[in-house]
């Protein structure tokens, strides 16, 4: 072959393989583009094409979409926006704290693709508030739930978990039987016209008051006794079964198996009933009463400060009208604050009015509000911890 039919040929090949790798390169590089506004797109909305048959979702209706879900259906009402109410199969995190985020997006996707409007997705029981806000010119769509933008990156599930599996310890059988004891009850832990006030008394470095004569001590706050302690030698029963504050633990516990903390080879014995916690140490007894129900008074409290910030007010709010705290000391200036609520399972350590500094205990009676504003990281919840029970162990190492 001749030389230059050689060199044409090699040209050719040489110009045909270049045209292949820039081909190849070009289709890289709208895959790659592609892929970048699928991404980008994701990041802002979800995806309204999602629907993998456009055509036929247009004729499905809310209700079907709700209940193919695996939902039920509860109703719509149209106004300003569409308010579509449903009893969701699954909660906004499961049972082990992982996402339903997918869950709720197919559903929302697949209305805005059949509304192209703004609507609310609500379950009362579950607290399920999702506001979809749909923008017509551009054909996209932000979502808030539970008035959180970026719920599922502002949010744990954890703390769902947490919430849902939090409870006080269990009650037991034993009950406090003693006169002193009962006269307080009668008269609401008053201690007006008892021994606490006519008897000579010796007020404790840790803000006790001892009365020697009696072998009583107690914390007072206002006119309330908040914990109430019979020495070893005080020689009336503390409950029934002859059980003194000298009674051995093994006895006890052999009386009034599995108390709610401690045992016997732990040094201590506590129990919970209705109305006070009762621990026992084979030199002494110390009673807390309490009470587990909603007040819906701490909870406006805590959800006004955290709506407005105001701490000159929390403070205002939690000292005018209640005294059952154990600690307060407060610093406007500096906008710190300690207070704590034993008896109801709550402590504030907020430090620059930051709310989180408000932490929620096991025997805090939670309510929706309060379970609310720990979902939105608002205050600190501790699931497995009781404030009674840390308050008498610091108590008890500050009396040895």
């Amino acid at each position: 072959m001749k030389p230059k039919n050689k060199q044409a040929k090699f040209i050719l090949i040489f110009a045909i393989a270049f045209l292949l790798m820039m081909l190849v390169v070009l289709v890289l590089i709208v895959l790659t583009l592609e892929q970048g506004q699928t991404q980008e797109k994701q990041q802002n909305t979800i995806d309204i094409s999602t629907v993998s048959d456009r055509k036929e979702a247009k004729n499905i209706t809310i209700r079907e979409i709700i209940e193919n879900s695996g939902s039920k259906f509860i109703g719509v009402e149209r106004s300003v926006y569409i308010n579509i109410y449903a009893d969701f199969k699954n909660d906004l995190y499961d049972k082990n704290g992982r996402s339903n985020e997918k869950y709720f997006n197919d559903i929302i996707a697949q209305i805005v693709d059949l509304e192209k409007s703004s609507f609310y997705l609500i379950d009362n029981d579950k607290n399920i508030k999702i506001f979809v806000l749909y923008d017509k010119e551009k054909d996209k769509y932000t979502i808030k739930i539970n008035e959180i933008e970026d719920f599922y990156d502002e949010t744990d599930g954890e703390t769902y978990v947490d919430i849902a599996n939090t409870q006080i310890v269990k009650k037991t059988l034993f009950a406090v039987s003693n006169d002193f004891y009962y006269n307080l009850q009668v008269h609401n832990y008053s201690f007006a016209n008892t021994i606490l006030v006519t008897s000579e008394r010796e007020e404790l470095p840790n803000g006790y008051y001892k009365y020697p004569t009696e072998h009583i001590k107690a914390k007072l706050g206002g006119s309330k006794v908040l914990n109430l302690i019979f020495d070893e030698d005080y020689e009336e029963p503390i409950s029934t079964s002859a059980v003194l504050a000298n009674t051995k633990l093994e006895d006890i516990e052999a009386k009034f198996k599995e108390p709610g903390f401690g045992s016997s080879r732990e040094g201590y014995l506590g129990y919970r009933t209705d109305s006070e916690y009762t621990f026992f140490y084979g030199d002494e007894v110390s009673i807390y009463p309490y009470k587990y129900e909603a007040n819906e008074y701490f909870d406006e409290y805590l959800t006004d400060y955290c709506a407005t910030g105001d701490l000159d007010k929390l403070v205002s709010d939690f000292t005018t009208r209640w005294s059952s705290y154990f600690e307060f000391d407060y610093d406007s200036e500096n906008q710190n604050l300690k207070l704590t609520f034993p008896t109801r399972g709550i402590a504030m350590d907020i430090k620059g009015n930051n709310s989180r500094g408000i932490t929620i205990y096991s025997n805090y009676y939670l309510t929706d509000t309060v379970k609310e504003l720990i979902k939105q990281n608002k205050i600190t919840l501790k699931p497995n911890e009781d404030l009674i029970l840390i308050t008498e162990k610091n108590r008890r190492e500050s009396m040895k």
